[in-house]
């Protein structure tokens, strides 16, 4: 077979993905809070894109609104009335007699805040800070302990650097050996410190394994080191895991309802004592869109609070279309320009996406808002596309 050269032309299909067109597939998978973050960070980097004034003063006008705008003229008409009033408030809180009044009110005396709707409002604030307020980190709750022990000042210092190295879930982070090379002490002596940690509430913490963790709790409730269920997290953990229940009867010297009874008391123990502490904001998630119910069908309502209203700057606008400025400034001006317009477009196609799917979605499954999830169909990407 010779071999020769030719030329000859082919036609094929190639999908090529441009920055532009992965950021727009980006944008209509992300979230709503990361969707916040590439806005943020597109307003920072790039200067010919600006937020809309008209709409930054809508919201703001929104924010500082107290009632419909009838309600808010006629404040403002009677607004020296108002002051009056309080002012009359004012001089007659000190003419109240405050003894005679709590003593017609034994007990606690509870003040109403605001009325009506008001007071839900107070009282719904209320229940969602409450796990914020109330919360108290892993560090916090065993320094507290610490310093309520007697002990010496050695063993406090030792005790708050373990303390400081404890994971999420209660866990010593790192081995012994490497606290007592950053305390400058002895492995021994660390490990006398972290005994009397793991008596702390909850019982386990600063614990090495899971064996250790469950040996703590273990003791503390009372079993001792030949009870059968302080024998089996000892040394046959994996067995259990592996629910061979005869087998552990058999090394034990038992019977398989006995082995299942102390199975019963191991699920009881925490096997993450730090699980339950507080650590961080809480954090809630914002909804895309709402769906409404107006009688007797269903409204999409896309949710754009948060989201800033995006524009290009006149200013880069103009200077783009000057001809007094450099070659290398009008490129650059244009550049941004053209990746601030994708972005806004972008943005706008995931909005469009998003209500035909919510609509779709409210198409398919009315039923099942309306009357339950017994009333939940099956759904596909498939049919939602189609």
């Amino acid at each position: 077979m010779a071999l020769e050269q030719r030329l000859s032309l082919k036609q094929t299909l190639q999908l090529r993905m441009t920055p532009q067109l992965r950021l727009a597939i980006r944008i209509l998978q992300v979230s709503r809070a990361e969707l916040e973050s590439i806005v943020a960070d597109e307003l920072c980097q790039n200067p010919t894109l600006e937020e809309s004034e008209l709409e930054a003063e809508r919201t703001a006008e929104t924010a500082t609104r107290t009632g419909d705008v009838e309600a808010s003229e006629t404040e403002a008409d009677n607004l020296p009335a108002r002051e009056k009033e309080k002012e009359e408030e004012i001089s007659n809180v000190s003419e109240v007699d405050w003894e005679e009044l709590l003593e017609r009110s034994p007990g606690d005396f509870h003040g109403s805040i605001g009325t009506g709707s008001d007071r839900d409002d107070n009282r719904a604030n209320f229940i969602e800070n409450t796990a914020a307020a109330s919360g108290e980190d892993l560090v916090s709750a065993m320094l507290d302990q610490l310093n309520l022990v007697m002990m010496s000042e050695e063993e406090r210092r030792v005790g708050s650097i373990i303390v400081h190295n404890l994971d999420a879930s209660g866990y010593l982070a790192c081995t012994p050996e490497e606290i007592a090379f950053m305390a400058n002490c002895s492995a021994e002596f660390v490990t006398e410190v972290r005994e009397i940690i793991q008596d702390f509430e909850p019982r386990g913490i600063a614990s090495v394994d899971l064996r250790e963790c469950l040996l703590c709790q273990l003791r503390a409730i009372g079993y001792e080191a030949d009870d059968y269920v302080v024998q089996i997290v000892d040394k046959h953990l994996s067995e259990l895991e592996s629910r061979r229940y005869e087998k552990l009867a058999k090394l034990l010297g038992t019977t398989v309802d006995e082995v299942l009874e102390c199975h019963r008391i191991i699920q009881s123990l925490d096997p993450r004592p730090g699980r339950n502490f507080d650590e961080g904001e809480t954090r809630y998630i914002t909804p895309d869109a709402y769906i409404l119910k107006v009688g007797g069908e269903f409204q999409v309502v896309l949710n754009d609070d948060g989201l800033p209203h995006l524009r290009i700057s006149s200013y880069y606008r103009d200077m783009a279309r000057s001809s007094e400025d450099g070659k290398d400034t009008k490129n650059y001006v244009q550049d941004k320009i053209r990746s601030a317009t994708w972005l806004i477009r972008s943005i706008e196609q995931r909005q469009r996406t998003l209500r035909k799917v919510v609509e779709s979605l409210v198409r398919f499954q009315k039923q099942f808002l309306l009357s339950g999830v017994e009333h939940l169909r099956p759904l596909v990407l498939k049919d939602v596309a189609n």
